[in-house]
């Protein structure tokens, strides 16, 4: 599946990332490793002309991602409360996680890709 002119957030080491993208791919049932059934994630930057680092979701480093239209794009929430140590050994706040999906919805927001398997939201 290829989106355009989207934003995609996933949880980061300090809080919500949010990475606004030209181009998304995204790629089902591939097998990275020992995981066979990870979902691939492609994206040129706004302002990029090649395509930066792939997420990966289903596998260890990686359990959360929404992708919504640009247009219906929220900035991301600066403060944390409570921090919960990821597989990864980075950390993602549950809260903001979850202060993200309220916006999303408050907003009426159209999200495009959903995948949250470990975050909990």
């Amino acid at each position: 599946m290829t989106l355009t002119n989207v934003t995609i957030y996933e949880p980061g080491l300090f809080g919500v990332n949010r990475i606004d993208c030209r181009t998304v791919t995204i790629t089902e049932g591939v097998q990275i490793g020992r995981y066979t059934n990870a979902i691939r994630i492609n994206h040129i930057g706004k302002g990029k002309r090649k395509e930066e680092r792939p997420l990966i979701l289903g596998s260890q480093d990686r359990h959360a991602c929404i992708i919504v239209d640009t247009k219906d794009a929220v900035p991301t929430r600066k403060h944390r409360t409570t921090c919960v140590v990821s597989l990864a050994g980075g950390s993602y706040d549950r809260e903001d996680w979850a202060g993200l999906k309220e916006d999303l919805r408050n907003n009426q927001s159209t999200v495009l890709f959903d995948y949250a398997e470990k975050v909990g939201a």
